[in-house]
């Protein structure tokens, strides 16, 4: 239960500092890139390293990749796209290709829905990019 609140504190405050970040027009879509597949593999090299994990497996690797991309996104989504409407109501400018449009015509359930959407998505990269971290790290292991 710990490394369960630890995962979800830890991959909240990543996808918030990633959703401030990506407030800066040129790193929107690389840093979103970024969380969307990859970001599952340095907090669980840095839990590994920390020794939160200490027998990385199969099953163990895919359950915090999944739950690393779900929380993630979902501080992104938190953080990001109500200051970009924020954003475009205070300089009077559409934001982001669309984004603030996007957040200015939906409904609170639609977004949402549209938010939980993207985090299902973040989960299934997160969860295969853990897998491949797993794989990875236990070969060369073998090989030493």
């Amino acid at each position: 239960m710990n490394n369960l609140k630890i995962t979800f504190l830890l991959s909240i405050i990543v996808g918030g500092i990633f959703g401030v970040i990506s407030l800066v027009p040129f790193t929107a879509k690389f840093l979103t890139i970024i969380l969307m597949t990859i970001i599952s593999v340095p907090i669980i090299y840095w839990f590994k390293k920390e020794g939160f994990i200490t027998d990385l497996n199969e099953k163990e690797s895919l359950k915090t990749g999944t739950l690393i991309g779900i929380f993630s996104t979902l501080g992104f989504g938190i953080v990001f796209y109500p200051l970009v409407y924020i954003l475009s109501i205070i300089f009077k400018m559409e934001y982001l290709g669309g984004f603030s449009v996007m957040v200015k015509l939906m409904s609170l359930p639609l977004a949402l829905m549209f938010i939980i959407f993207i985090c299902l998505i973040s989960a299934i990269f997160n969860a295969f990019s853990a897998l491949m971290y797993y794989y990875i790290s236990e070969s060369i292991k073998n090989m030493k």
